[in-house]
């Protein structure tokens, strides 16, 4: 079965100032308003020590938490196999997917489908998989996502930076803020450009 993807949306264009994993480190700190910076995430410092345990969770949370556009992509239409249940046809879920986001048929409608053991199960027998990748690269994330996973690190940061229960919650909405912001943003894109994976989005509600 070839689960090659096509689709994805572009990375948003450089504004000429690269986007690293440090900076994203540095803007959660500064949310915090914590006055130091690292250099590496493997400084020696507590603060990059913190940094690298909770930074790779809090882009997994942003990035698996919608059907970013950017991430998006489709596998050509597939041939699904005989499903365990006797009754529907199986798809693999692409191994690199970290969401996915739906199946379609030929005419591009929205496929039901129920995910079982680390299949998608389906009434079709043939269809496509729109799936979502993840990327370590916060140079090709849009600037509300970089600001999303940054917020999400500065939540997850609050409490071992020796924040309070305030401080701790106020990060946290402050997360929800951000994560909601770029999610829009994001809809809005995907629905301008018209990527894989909007008609889903549409269908769910």
């Amino acid at each position: 079965m070839n689960l090659t993807g096509t689709g994805r949306r572009p990375p948003p264009e450089s504004d000429g100032v690269n986007m690293t994993e440090i900076d994203v480190c540095n803007l959660a700190l500064g949310m915090l308003g914590h006055d130091r910076t690292i250099t590496a995430l493997d400084d020696g410092s507590a603060e990059a020590a913190r940094c690298s345990l909770f930074l790779p969770r809090a882009r997994l949370a942003v990035l698996g938490a919608h059907p970013w556009g950017f991430l998006a992509l489709e596998t050509p239409q597939l041939e699904g196999g005989p499903a365990p249940d006797g009754r529907r046809y199986c798809y693999e879920r692409p191994f690199e997917a970290l969401r996915v986001v739906g199946l379609s048929d030929r005419a591009g409608l929205p496929v039901r489908f129920d995910y079982v053991n680390g299949l998608l199960l389906a009434d079709a027998p043939e269809a496509c998989v729109t799936y979502t990748l993840d990327n370590d690269n916060p140079d090709d994330w849009p600037p509300k996502v970089q600001d999303a996973v940054a917020a999400d690190l500065a939540a997850k940061l609050a409490g071992p930076m020796g924040g309070d229960a305030s401080q701790v919650q106020l990060a946290r909405q402050s997360a929800a803020v951000c994560l909601l912001d770029a999610r829009a943003a994001d809809d809005n894109e995907t629905a301008f450009r018209g990527v894989p994976g909007n008609r889903y989005a549409e269908a769910r509600g």
